[in-house]
């Protein structure tokens, strides 16, 4: 008699793995975003001329997007290896 396969999702550990692939697909996603993300505006000064400055605002917009990105990355590496631990675990014993 053969056993039939289970869905990925339904096999224990599956759900946990393909949802930590996908965080830490989303914080690789949302780091290139941040490390690509223009902090600079134009200015015109009165007695200079135009020139691209720095704007804070935007530097912290950067900032929240990089940690959020890190924070999502390491969250979905620790959710996929503990799911990919479950999903060894529960092959070893059947």
């Amino acid at each position: 008699m053969a056993t039939e396969e289970k869905p990925v999702l339904q096999r224990p550990g599956g759900g946990m793995a393909t949802i930590g692939l996908l965080l830490a697909l989303a914080g690789v996603i949302g780091a290139l975003i941040g490390l690509t993300m223009d902090t600079s505006i134009a200015s015109s000064g009165y007695l200079s001329g135009p020139r691209e400055v720095i704007n804070f605002d935007l530097q912290q917009q950067q900032m929240i997007i990089l940690l959020l990105s890190a924070a999502g990355f390491l969250s979905g590496t620790i959710l996929f290896a503990i799911g990919r631990a479950v999903q060894l675990l529960a092959r070893s014993t059947d």
